[in-house]
């Protein structure tokens, strides 16, 4: 049993730290928005070990990275949603997961892109920059319309891989 936590400790730390490098260094980041494939490894996690640690993954990898590599001032609200982002998607699949059609992979990931990048991640911008949503909102839904599609083409494409390096059932 605590080879098999610790194996899943060091197994979340690694996407966490892909997740850092993939948000802060290979990721194009301006003040409102960021495009990149960051959200990848932390959806990896939850899928992979459940929401709890999909949130876990989702959250340490925004506050380290944040702390580490900052892009500007550090937000909790952002650490909220990104926790969130790791867990959505597994909850909404349940325990059919890995055997989830692309489909429904696709519209948990439209689901989570709602919730997270377009409603709370443009709430946290418009607190911090004194904008109004509207002026926010038709970039960061063209970004989430776009990451999703790339996030679940991604996902489903490397999924056999995956579960077979993480050898999850």
């Amino acid at each position: 049993m605590q080879k098999n936590n610790l194996s899943r400790l060091v197994t979340v730390a690694l996407l966490i730290a892909f997740s850092i490098v993939f948000r802060r260094f290979l990721s194009i980041n301006t003040p409102i928005q960021s495009i990149g494939i960051g959200w990848l490894p932390i959806l990896v996690a939850g899928m992979a070990y459940g929401p709890g640690w999909g949130f876990l993954a989702g959250a340490l990898a925004d506050f380290i990275g944040a702390n580490l590599f900052p892009i500007g001032a550090y937000f909790p609200g952002f650490t909220l949603t990104a926790g969130l982002s790791g867990a959505i998607v597994p909850v909404l699949l349940g325990r059919s997961r890995w055997h989830s059609s692309y489909l429904q992979l696709l519209g948990a990931v439209a689901f989570s892109e709602l919730i997270t990048s377009v409603v709370l991640n443009t709430y946290w911008l418009t607190i911090i920059t004194g904008k109004a949503a509207a002026v926010l909102l038709p970039i960061r839904v063209a970004n989430a319309a776009a990451i999703t599609v790339v996030i679940s083409i991604l996902f489903f494409a490397l999924r056999p891989q995956i579960r077979r390096a993480l050898k999850v059932r």
